[in-house]
């Protein structure tokens, strides 16, 4: 299952090839990073009051968590795609730079996990007892951190773009827009 971010695995074999790559990597971790703002904008940023079990929370909450969860999938495949590119990355030393910082910073995003974690536990309650602790404390947890980690995202693919763009030449990836400096969901954050 897939949010229709996915990268697929590298098959090419010229150093265009491997731009080629890295520009679909740059556009499509911006897409996805928009994505998954999008899924918590206007969110109460806080685990659902009184979910004693997965009975009690809503058909939309349950559909948040699932597609933040297919979105964490397709980033995990972003993720191989810059660790790939972080060794073999033509351009010179300022993009394979660009590149190093971009993987560490997919490394660093481990927030989303949450979102698989709170799926599990919506799917086979029974695994996770008592279920309201363990969904309170994951939820907590991805509140806590998803948004500072996907900044950071943010930022190391937009200096990877910067610096890929000069590689590329016409094919120049558009810059993205900078992201909001705190979290989309009401109030601003948790």
């Amino acid at each position: 299952m897939t949010a229709g971010f996915w990268m697929p695995a590298y098959s090419g074999t010229s150093e265009a090839d491997r731009l080629e790559y890295a520009r679909m990597l740059a556009m499509k971790t911006d897409t996805a990073i928009l994505a998954l703002i999008d899924v918590f904008r206007n969110t109460s940023g806080a685990p659902m009051v009184g979910a004693s079990s997965p009975m009690v929370i809503s058909t939309r909450e349950k559909s948040r968590w699932q597609r933040c969860r297919l979105i964490h999938f397709d980033l995990r495949t972003l993720g191989d795609a810059a660790a790939f590119l972080r060794d073999s990355i033509p351009g010179g030393p300022t993009v394979q730079r660009a590149a190093v910082s971009l993987h560490d910073a997919f490394e660093g995003l481990e927030a989303t996990e949450g979102c698989d974690q709170v799926v599990s536990m919506i799917e086979a309650p029974d695994n996770w007892s008592p279920w309201q602790q363990n969904y309170e404390n994951s939820a907590r947890s991805f509140y806590r951190d998803w948004y500072t980690q996907l900044r950071a995202l943010h930022e190391a693919n937009r200096s990877f773009i910067r610096t890929l763009n000069t590689a590329l030449g016409a094919r120049a990836v558009r810059m993205p827009g900078a992201i909001q400096p705190r979290a989309p969901t009401l109030g601003g954050g948790t």
